[in-house]
């Protein structure tokens, strides 16, 4: 309910990474419990190392841009295709952060983030073309080569 109302950031998708972690982890305590000889410790470093990947290799920022802005889409719409992307404290100013949060993220998230329209978009492509716009072959990234084609 509280991300539903709220939406994702990168907190809370670690914050529910954590507790999907520990609860495999005590699920090994009580396997280890009832079974003396369960190699609890290998279990457990195991799992660490498997969780961690997984989360590492998600391109958790895709994922929230994706989410939020589905949700804002749904519930605001007018917030997103708006013309002009008003600052705090002006008229029309979306008074949640999540446009803003959204407008912040990494590369990864240029393909949902391609998919709408609004000004604040414009907020967005024109941090990427000052990040990444002039990369050369020595510092390629996969992830910035394809939030630059996705904002062009």
């Amino acid at each position: 309910m509280y991300i539903e109302a709220y939406h994702l950031t990168v907190n809370r998708v670690v914050s529910l990474w954590a507790l999907g972690t520990i609860g495999i982890l005590l699920l090994g305590v009580m396997i280890s419990i009832y079974k003396k000889n369960f190699p609890l410790f290998r279990y457990g470093v195991m799992v660490v190392s498997v969780c961690y990947l997984i989360l590492s290799f998600s391109h958790m920022d895709y994922f929230i841009a994706d989410y939020d802005l589905k949700k804002i889409s749904e519930n605001e719409p007018y917030f997103l295709n708006t013309d002009t992307y008003a600052s705090e404290g002006e008229e029309g100013y979306y008074n949640t952060t999540s446009l803003d949060y959204v407008i912040w993220l990494s590369s990864d998230a240029a393909p949902a983030i391609a998919r709408y329209d609004g000004a604040w978009k414009k907020d967005y492509e024109d941090r990427m073309k000052d990040m990444y716009g002039e990369e050369s072959i020595r510092k390629f990234n996969l992830s910035h080569h394809i939030a630059l084609k996705n904002i062009k």
